[in-house]
C-alpha cells in the first residue's frame, strides 16, 4: 500500500526544493486507496475554525480531515499549537502528518501514532514494515470511523 507513496515521497525530497505543498498529491492519492470509493479533497472549502488541507469522503458523506505539514516540521510543537487546538475540538475524525508520521485524534484526543520510515541526512528513506502496518490500521480506522449524525440544522451549519 505504501511502495509507491514512498517513492514519490524520497523523490521529491531527493530534488532538494520540496515543500509541504509538492508533496500532496501523493498524499491525496495514498488517502484515496485505503478503501474503494474514497475521495481525498485537497483545499475543500474554509470552515469556520480554519482550511484544513483535506476533507475524505466515501461518496458525499464526509469521513474526515487531514492536516498535513513538511516533512521534519515537529508533530509535537504543531499539536500544541492554535490551529490544531481549533481543528481538534472542530472536527471529531482529524489525522496530523508530516507525510511519514500519522497521529489519528479521535474527539480531540490522540488515539494513535503510525510512523512510514523515516529520511536520513542525505535524503535516503529507512522504510519501517511494522510502522507501515499500523499506518495501514490508521488509516482504516479513520476511513471507518462513524460519521457524525447531524440532528439540527444548526449542528450542520457548524460543520
Amino acid at each position: 500500500m505504501f511502495d509507491a507513496y514512498l517513492k514519490k515521497i524520497q523523490g521529491n525530497f531527493k530534488r532538494g526544493d520540496a515543500t509541504e505543498h509538492t508533496h500532496r498529491p501523493a498524499l491525496q492519492e495514498l488517502l484515496e486507496k485505503v478503501e474503494p470509493g474514497l475521495s481525498a479533497i485537497n483545499e475543500p472549502r474554509r470552515t469556520a475554525v480554519g482550511a484544513p488541507d483535506y476533507i475524505v469522503r466515501r461518496g458525499s458523506v464526509p469521513l474526515g480531515y487531514v492536516e498535513a505539514k513538511d516533512i521534519g516540521e515537529s508533530l509535537s510543537k504543531i499539536g500544541r499549537g492554535e490551529q490544531l487546538k481549533r481543528y481538534r475540538k472542530a472536527f471529531p475524525n482529524l489525522i496530523l502528518t508530516d507525510y511519514l508520521e500519522f497521529r489519528y485524534y479521535v474527539d480531540g484526543e490522540r488515539r494513535e501514532t503510525a510512523r512510514l520510515g523515516e529520511l536520513d541526512a542525505d535524503g535516503k528513506l529507512r522504510p519501517d514494515k511494522e510502522g507501515q502496518k499500523e499506518a495501514e490500521r490508521l488509516l482504516r480506522a479513520f476511513v471507518n470511523a462513524e460519521a457524525p449524525v447531524v440532528g439540527e440544522p444548526r449542528d450542520l451549519a457548524a460543520r
